[in-house]
């Protein structure tokens, strides 16, 4: 790990005072905070730049995920609190075998899902299922 100085050239690492003329092979004057977790980015981070924010690599990769969506815990078809089941058993024949698998149930989409909801596209449905959506919204820190 890099040695990191904070505000009053304080030796993070070795929590010893210092200065700009330390000997250390792995000071760094200054570091950036990541703008979603908070944590030092002490390697390259990513700006983003529609948001105006600077991120480390981890965070650069969930942005515009379901995780990072204002809309993440709003999910009617999960809290609806509707009797209708979420799954129904549907039967599929291919050629001469049948399985029986869950499925969403359709009556619980029309209720729920199609009333609304950001991550509902008619075309493709729940886009929760993809991971991300284009009517997605960041939910800061």
């Amino acid at each position: 790990m890099p040695c990191v100085f904070n505000q009053n050239n304080h030796c993070v690492r070795l929590d010893l005072p210092t200065d700009e003329k330390c000997k250390c092979p792995l000071y760094m004057p200054s570091y950036e905070t990541c703008d979603m977790c908070g944590q030092p980015v002490l390697a390259k981070g990513v700006h983003d730049l529609d948001y105006k924010m600077f991120l480390c690599q981890d965070c650069a990769h969930k942005i515009r995920t379901c995780e990072t969506c204002l809309t993440v815990s709003q999910c009617a078809f999960q809290t609806d609190p509707s009797p209708v089941p979420q799954t129904i058993q549907q039967t599929v024949r291919q050629g001469n075998m049948t399985a029986t698998m869950p499925v969403k149930n359709p009556s619980r989409i029309e209720i729920t899902c199609k009333k609304g909801c950001p991550c509902f596209d008619t075309e493709n449905g729940c886009l929760r299922d993809y991971g991300s959506c284009g009517r997605w919204q960041f939910k800061g820190k």
